[in-house]
């Protein structure tokens, strides 16, 4: 007893409180003045259908629009929803907050903003809604929608819905009173009904059951043409022919069972409309065009029947594309199933380009990837990637072959038949990059001569533990060899060198003739040429600088400049280590262990035959010997 005295005192609180509210509706003004925008405007016209969905009231326009707005306002005036300016013809309130905070129950008013195409004014729809929250009383959620229309033309509409049933209202004009309308549940007297609201028939219509009305004028018709009521009495021609068993619709010689002639000859609407297609001829398979949120799905039969939930196209309204998949990521998208064959592209053809995809930039940039045919004289199977402008014919022959595959794996960039695993050609400087976004980066080496197959690496950040270093890594023994710094300082444990046997420096020397200076001569200080050298030509010069280094087929062993300052030249000049010199052997024979001065001879050495005059001019120790005449002789250089 307690239990269903309780409930029904909640079932009264909750009719008292729908009472005072439509009571409050029927008070209040539409909304505040302040939040209407400041634009020439009129009332909205019955052109807008209301829809209530289960957690949503939908604004429909019937007619082309450029700008919708829907305001929402509580009864202190404030905005809680604003849908902001809509260019279409469809605006929605999922019944809650702009912030999406869901509202409580209670009257709120709304403000529906309306500009059709090629109109200069904005015109209004004004109206409350009335939210009953189930979880305020018992029973479910419950709406109620009101609307009023300053223009008086068209129809008013209140619609409640809850789980249960679906109550609709609706005013009506009968033309008689002036446009005098009644709602479904008022108290107002209309023509055609008497006080107790029993519909009461015109004269005309009782005559008319008594086959007495007057009937319908039929004038001279044409052929063909399906009729219809041009008035209430008269019969006339509609846009609808029909030709041997074909119905036209705007137009007068259908060629098939229906054919529809404008733009817009066929519309659906509906929620997600579909137009399925059947094959009566094919066991009635089935196919369809659904219309879904501005994008459209085509779906095979086998979708349709689940045996394939893949078998279908969708293009969204983006302008993506995908093939087996709702929501495509680009431009075109394809799934395939792990027991499906991939994506695959065939041509029939028997030109240079038997299959291939072209890529435009713009109305300029052009790629082109493809499987060429025989005659573009490689083997079919191989692909190839080409990069520049014109048709397929122009960029076989024209531009950058960016990428070829050929069929025994070889890979080619800037080539037509690469020769390695990969070769890489181009015209001037060829640069080929490795880089890694987060951590060092690596080209490894590996051979398999060895058993335990050894591993070299060469690194941008050696081991992952000198970000700031370049080097050489064995990988095998965990070790780093060669590294260089930022600042190009070379590290190296050991180093060999088995090109050449001395250490030179890089000097301008200079001479009467540039044919005048060979290597094996010796060169002193230029007293007039700061930073450079001359060739020497007196005895026991204190200004001797070495011996230009490479004659007698010994190469330069390690050599030293920079460029653009004085520290530089064109000749290496052996300051230490071992190079043939000229010599001059007509003031004495020299033998091996002789120490080497300069002479009078141009670019010679001779023998030291003064000692104390030789003090700051010796050039080194003979290590090979000249009996007479002029000759090379291997040196040891050790100036002193």
């Amino acid at each position: 007893m307690h239990l269903a005295k309780q409930h029904s005192v909640k079932q009264l609180a909750a009719k008292h409180l729908v009472a005072i509210l439509i009571c409050t509706l029927l008070c209040l003004p539409a909304v505040p003045a302040q939040t209407i925008q400041q634009q020439p405007q009129t009332a909205a016209s019955s052109d807008v259908t209301i829809i209530i969905q289960q957690d949503k009231v939908r604004f429909t326009a019937q007619k082309a629009v450029a700008e919708m707005r829907l305001q929402v306002f509580n009864q202190a005036g404030e905005s809680v929803f604003d849908s902001g300016l809509l260019e279409t013809a469809e605006a929605s309130w999922p019944l809650k907050a702009t912030n999406g905070e869901t509202l409580k129950s209670g009257l709120y008013a709304y403000t529906l903003s309306v500009k059709e195409v090629g109109s200069e004014t904005t015109r209004l729809r004004r109206g409350h809604f009335i939210v009953d929250r189930a979880k305020d009383r018992d029973g479910t959620d419950k709406l109620w929608v009101t609307s009023q229309n300053e223009s008086g033309v068209g129809t008013e509409l209140t619609v409640a819905k809850d789980e249960a049933a679906t109550v609709a209202g609706a005013a009506i004009s009968n033309g008689s009173n002036g446009g005098s309308e009644r709602t479904i549940g008022q108290r107002t007297e209309i023509a055609d009904r008497d006080a107790a609201g029993r519909t009461v028939e015109p004269a005309t219509k009782s005559a008319a059951k008594e086959g007495k009305a007057e009937a319908a004028t039929a004038p001279a018709a044409t052929v063909g043409q399906i009729a219809k009521f041009t008035t209430a009495t008269v019969v006339g021609d509609s846009v609808m022919t029909e030709l041997n068993g074909n119905i036209g619709i705007g137009t007068t010689s259908p060629t098939s069972k229906l054919e529809i002639a404008g733009q817009d000859g066929l519309k659906i609407n509906g929620f997600q409309p579909f137009l399925t297609l059947v094959d009566s001829n094919a066991g009635n398979a089935r196919g369809a065009i659904q219309q879904v949120g501005g994008g459209l799905n085509l779906f095979t039969n086998s979708y349709l029947t689940g045996a394939n939930l893949q078998a279908y196209f969708r293009l969204d309204n983006s302008g993506n594309v995908g093939l087996g998949l709702a929501t495509p990521l680009s431009k075109f998208h394809v799934l395939s199933g792990p027991s499906q064959s991939p994506p695959r592209l065939e041509s029939s053809g028997t030109t240079s380009f038997a299959a291939g995809w072209d890529f435009y930039h713009g109305t300029t940039g052009k790629g082109f990837v493809g499987v060429p045919g025989t005659t573009a004289g490689i083997a079919p199977g191989e692909m190839i990637l080409f990069g520049g402008q014109g048709t397929q014919t122009s960029l076989w022959a024209n531009t950058f072959r960016a990428l070829t595959v050929l069929t025994n794996g070889n890979v080619g960039i800037g080539t037509a038949n690469p020769g390695t695993k990969l070769q890489v050609e181009g015209v001037g400087p060829v640069v080929t990059t490795i880089k890694s976004g987060n951590d060092r980066a690596v080209l490894a080496l590996t051979n398999s001569l060895n058993p335990q197959g050894y591993t070299w690496t060469l690194e941008s950040g050696v081991g992952g533990q000198f970000p700031s270093l370049f080097g050489i890594y064995n990988v095998n023994a965990n070790k780093i060899g060669l590294t260089i710094d930022g600042n190009m300082l070379v590290s190296v444990k050991a180093l060999q060198i088995t090109g050449g046997s001395d250490f030179a420096e890089n000097f301008d020397v200079g001479a009467a003739s540039v044919t005048a200076i060979q290597p094996g001569m010796v060169v002193a200080i230029d007293p007039v040429n700061p930073g450079k050298l001359s060739l020497s030509h007196r005895a026991y010069d204190h200004r001797v600088a070495g011996i230009i280094s490479g004659a007698g087929n010994v190469e330069t062993g390690m050599r030293m400049g920079q460029a653009g300052t004085l520290a530089d030249g064109k000749h290496p000049v052996a300051l230490s280590g071992r190079v043939y010199v000229w010599a001059d052997a007509t003031r004495g024979a020299i033998r091996p262990g002789d120490l080497l001065t300069t002479s009078t001879t141009p670019g010679h050495a001779m023998k030291v035959g003064n000692s104390a005059k030789a003090q700051g001019a010796i050039i080194g120790k003979a290590m090979t010997g000249l009996k007479t005449g002029k000759g090379l002789v291997l040196v040891l250089v050790t100036l002193q």
